[in-house]
């Protein structure tokens, strides 16, 4: 068993060794410190254009849901409906599409209070009836005519 223990303690000594051995410079530390920053900035940088390539798409989106969204609804003026976002557009397309209502209303009651309708101007000019004159008064309005 002395084979044994010898054999031992002379793993634990290679094993004692080791660590010591293989625990870097604190260069080499440094080094891979360095490393490992500049590939965490190449990463940064990487997910940093990815992500202004899609707030770009998105951006583009929205636009043309504003786009398809105004034009579904003609009544509703451009100017009402801004949004950064689909859910902005939304919104402001409800506020809207309530605010153009509420003004049809206004103007339908306005309308029903200012009582019948009467056309504009006078109404069309049309030749006497004549058809209930006797002749004498036919003759009489002819001759008045004249001059």
């Amino acid at each position: 068993m002395t084979d044994g223990n010898a054999t031992t303690s002379g793993v634990e000594t290679a094993t004692a060794q080791t660590p010591a051995e293989a625990q870097p410079t604190s260069e080499e530390r440094v080094a891979g410190l360095e490393r490992a920053l500049a590939e965490a900035r190449a990463l940064a940088e990487e997910r940093g254009q990815a992500m202004s390539a899609l707030t770009e798409r998105a951006a583009l989106a929205t636009a043309k849901y504003r786009q398809a969204a105004l034009a579904a609804t003609p009544e509703v003026p451009p100017e009402l409906v801004q949004g950064a976002t689909v859910e902005e557009v939304d919104a402001a397309m409800s506020r809207a599409k309530a605010l153009v209502d509420e003004v049809r209303k206004r103007a339908a009651a306005r309308s029903d209070l200012s009582g019948p309708r009467t056309p504009a101007g006078a109404p069309a000019r049309s030749a006497p009836d004549l058809s209930g004159l006797t002749a004498r008064e036919k003759i009489a309005h002819g001759l008045a005519r004249r001059g």
